[in-house]
């Protein structure tokens, strides 16, 4: 049913499809979290 036959190509295609996932992910949750003021954020913790 399936190929059981491991190509370079399809590693190479895996491993680039993983870096721009992780990478993509990464620019988008370091905008959010440089948005983030943290003094009011530790504010709500304060009582």
């Amino acid at each position: 049913m399936f190929n059981r036959e491991l190509q370079w190509s399809s590693i190479i295609i895996a491993t680039l499809i993983t870096f721009v996932i992780s990478v993509v992910t990464n620019l988008v949750m370091s905008r959010r979290a440089n948005d983030v003021n943290m003094s009011e954020a530790l504010k709500t913790f304060d009582n």
